[in-house]
């Protein structure tokens, strides 16, 4: 039976393997942690579900989860169980990948990406099954001249779901948001326009909107939701007043406190009166959990309608745990050796002096990177993947066409200092420079100069 050794190099990794894995403990201490030796442990292909490890931090296999100490019931679930890559395969299998039709033309200013999209999406012809077609006009209404073959729609969609996390119809930490309650939005049925939003996201442009709170999605999975906490309450008034009952040391203290919130508590249909000081902690996480939960049960409602576009609500709803990693725990960082290895290199004939050029090109790339990675340059990975594909993270079922590294070659008139990229087919085009210090000049300058495309 195959085997893999142990993922030793990645402490992260390696400490959930040796979680999971729960071994018998050591037999002279039986509270001491087991540790796998430091010759090659290997594990058998049998403790993944698939029967075999995967390297995606989102599949189910990225860490063992099969052993004797799972019930057999358990074990057989768990293999027939999807992952989120097979899920959304399934999705997108679905999509009508023909020309567009005009009602899904957006025109759009970063400034106002929202607003372009609500006016799309409530357009009465406008098709979810297929992708959009986006031109980006300035703030001098002069549009950007590139042809939507992908890149545009990438970024758009990527400014669209960092606009919504920052919008009115959520608040909260930055990637722990809670829907918050606009009377207004809820009667217009903004709510379920975001959610198609989202779903539209996911499915066309494989980005994940993971600002969810916990709450949040187990509200949406239809899950018991986490305990609560006073600071999720967003209005300072009321968390205060909730604060002062739930610190109180005597009951007369408590009463005057709750007699205090009395017309929030009243509005909340949360009851008013305490017998016992004892009592005053279930009241408050009565009384926030209502208010957090209870009033916004209508917006989530209409958000969870708009996520029933391509079956993403269903699929919550019924695999939680598998989908849960698109909308919880904030964004995925970029890898450096992800990002390296996203790229298949176009070299010219070797021994050419193009090629020289090429590899000396190459080498200050990857020397580059490295600085990056390490935060010691004012650019990022991310800005960097940005700004080759429209995108700042990879999608879960990668780009539609192999990204390449190609390099701009010319004579001393033509010669074209700056990085370019087409963002549709995400190519990379590296300038050539004789020194180093040139080289991450004019990339970093390029990169940051750019409203985020490439010169198509």
């Amino acid at each position: 039976m195959d085997s893999m050794r142990f993922l030793a190099k990645d402490p992260e990794r390696r400490s959930k393997w040796i979680a999971s894995i729960k071994r018998a403990r050591s037999r002279r201490n039986q509270t001491e942690p087991w540790e796998p030796t430091n010759n090659g442990f290997r594990l058998c292909c049998d403790h993944f579900i698939s029967e075999k490890k995967s390297d995606n931090p989102l599949s189910p296999d990225y860490v063992p989860s099969i052993f004797n100490h799972v019930p057999s019931q358990e074990k057989r679930k768990r293999r027939m169980r999807p992952d989120l890559i097979s899920v959304l395969k399934n999705i997108t299998s679905r999509l009508d990948s023909g020309v567009p039709p005009r009602s899904n033309s957006v025109n759009v200013m970063r400034e106002s990406v929202l607003e372009s999209a609500f006016r799309a999406f409530r357009r009465p012809r406008f098709s979810p099954d297929h992708r959009l077609n986006v031109v980006f006009v300035d703030v001098d209404g002069t549009t950007e001249g590139a042809v939507d073959d992908g890149g545009p729609s990438r970024e758009f969609l990527r400014l669209l779901v960092m606009a919504i996390k920052d919008s009115m119809y959520f608040t909260g930490p930055e990637d722990k948001k809670n829907v918050s309650l606009i009377s207004r939005a809820l009667d217009s049925g903004e709510y379920k326009y975001i959610g198609e939003m989202l779903a539209f996201a996911i499915v066309h442009g494989g980005i994940r909107p993971s600002f969810f709170s916990e709450r949040l999605y187990c509200m949406l999975a239809h899950c018991p939701t986490p305990p609560i906490k006073i600071e999720e309450v967003d209005d300072m008034e009321i968390r205060e007043k909730l604060q002062r009952i739930n610190d109180a040391e005597t009951l007369l203290d408590a009463r005057e406190a709750l007699l205090e919130a009395s017309g929030i508590f009243s509005l909340l249909g949360c009851p008013g009166f305490l017998h016992t000081l004892d009592q005053r902690q279930a009241l408050v996480e009565e009384a926030a959990r209502t208010y957090i939960e209870g009033r916004t049960h209508k917006a989530v409602e209409q958000l969870e309608a708009g996520l029933q576009q391509f079956g993403i609500a269903e699929a919550i709803a019924k695999h939680p745990e598998v989908m849960k990693p698109l909308f919880v725990g904030g964004p995925k960082g970029v890898d450096m050796e992800d990002l390296q290895n996203l790229f298949t290199v176009t070299f010219s004939e070797p021994g050419s002096n193009r090629r020289r050029h090429e590899n000396q090109a190459f080498m200050f790339w990857k020397d580059w990177l490295l600085e990056v990675d390490e935060g010691t340059r004012p650019v990022t990975l991310q800005q960097i993947l940005t700004f080759a594909s429209g995108v700042d993270t990879i999608p879960l079922l990668g780009f539609p066409y192999p990204p390449q590294l190609e390099f701009l070659h010319g004579d001393n008139d033509s010669r074209r200092v700056f990085p370019e990229a087409n963002t549709c087919q995400v190519v990379l085009r590296l300038p050539l420079h004789t020194s180093y210090d040139n080289f991450i000049h004019f990339m970093e300058s390029g990169i940051l100069q750019s409203p985020t495309f490439g010169v198509i």
